[in-house]
């Protein structure tokens, strides 16, 4: 699940836009979406729990994003 994570984090870096699961399962070549799902959410709760600038975002996709607090 680590490497999944990491890989997905690499997906949102590199594209810098809104991806769907189902997008990021594509490029990721991963047939499972599930579980790239459940790998997104445990990515979500890291940054989350995290005390730095970054964070996912799932408003119209995922995103990794600089939180708003951090912007200036």
């Amino acid at each position: 699940m680590e490497q999944l994570k990491a890989r997905i984090e690499a997906v949102l870096f590199t594209t810098a836009q809104a991806l769907s699961i189902k997008d990021i399962a594509e490029i990721l070549n991963e047939e499972d979406i599930e579980k790239v799902e459940e790998a997104m959410l445990e990515l979500i709760m890291d940054y989350a729990s995290r005390e730095g600038a970054l964070e996912i975002d799932d408003e119209n996709g995922y995103i990794l994003q600089v939180k708003e607090e951090h912007m200036d």
